[in-house]
């Protein structure tokens, strides 16, 4: 059960990023990949962006109460947890819904 618990809880966070990553790094034949150039939303783009961000964000919260219904996680932590997606989305929302770029960044083969 506690496995379960922590793969749903895992595929949960990972899909809640939705972070597209765009630096510069090689591929396996050491090429430098090119990367992607960061533009500006119109603001009808924006709007249909914040729609399907808010149906997401929607969804994630009506899984994390049946998380506390199902007796998975504490009603507590459920609530932090949706007070991180819904900071994730005011930042989202702030930066005119720009992918966040992942300060992940892998190193190169030597």
């Amino acid at each position: 059960m506690n496995k379960l618990l922590i793969a749903l809880l895992t595929i949960s966070f990972v899909t809640s990023n939705f972070e597209i990553t765009a630096f510069a790094e090689k591929d396996n034949q050491g090429s430098e990949v090119k990367q992607e150039q960061q533009i500006e939303f119109t603001k009808k783009q924006q709007d249909e962006l914040a729609i399907l961000h808010k149906e997401i964000l929607a969804k994630k919260k009506e899984i994390m109460q049946k998380y506390v219904e199902f007796g998975a996680i504490s009603k507590e932590k459920a609530a932090m947890i949706v007070k991180h997606m819904e900071k994730h989305y005011q930042k989202l929302e702030e930066n005119g819904f720009q992918p966040h770029h992942s300060h992940h960044h892998k190193k190169p083969a030597e």
